[in-house]
């Protein structure tokens, strides 16, 4: 099997399979919160342009977003190799699963990219920005219940409120947000991984 082939036929079984939601998603990145975040992390930047294609390429069809909810509680994941996003939630209910949504956004615009990308320095720039959107929302605690881990959040919204200040984020937080995320299961191999983003595909109608 080709990888046309595979990537066309692992899309049909997740639409077949899995509920769309991706109006869920296009409605929070058109959302007043999403609107002001303008981040600059290790040369990526996502501001409401970012947010806009993301939101443009999942109107489309071009990125499926759907429903699984076999995943953790509040959770989401994107699969770049074949232009898939999953969450556990199927109506964005709380502030914390809206700000998943965009989490997993930040993933998409690298994959849109097209460039190869450190992983870690994404994971980072993902939740750097999703602790942006949680501070537009209105989140004031900074260990917020939505959290899964207690570490990283922490950590993001550290940077996060450095770079909404004005002011230059240092060695000792972007170290800590690093082994904040490393430090959890799902991200544990990440150290040294590189994302070889291929793009998102077009529909061919």
């Amino acid at each position: 099997m080709n990888k046309v082939d595979d990537y066309l036929k692992q899309r049909l079984m997740v639409s077949r399979y899995f509920k769309n939601v991706g109006p869920m998603m296009a409605q929070v990145l058109r959302g007043s919160a999403a609107f002001p975040i303008n981040v600059r992390f290790h040369g990526a930047h996502i501001n409401s342009v970012s947010l806009h294609k993301v939101m443009h390429v999942v109107e489309s069809g071009q990125v499926l977003v759907v429903h699984d909810p076999t995943l953790n509680p509040g959770t989401a994941k994107t699969i770049h190799k074949y232009d898939v996003v999953m969450v556990q939630f199927d109506v964005a209910s709380s502030l914390y699963y809206k700000s998943a949504l965009i989490h997993e956004a930040v993933h998409v615009r690298t994959d849109m990219r097209g460039k190869a990308a450190a992983t870690i320095y994404d994971e980072m720039l993902a939740w750097i920005v999703q602790a942006v959107y949680l501070r537009f929302g209105g989140l004031r605690a900074s260990n917020y219940p939505g959290a899964i881990d207690r570490r990283t959040l922490p950590a993001a919204l550290s940077i996060a409120d450095t770079l909404l200040t004005g002011n230059r984020v240092n060695a000792f937080q972007e170290a800590t947000l690093r082994s904040a995320i490393l430090a959890m299961p799902a991200y544990s191999e990440i150290g040294g991984q590189f994302l070889h983003s291929d793009g998102v595909r077009p529909i061919k109608r």
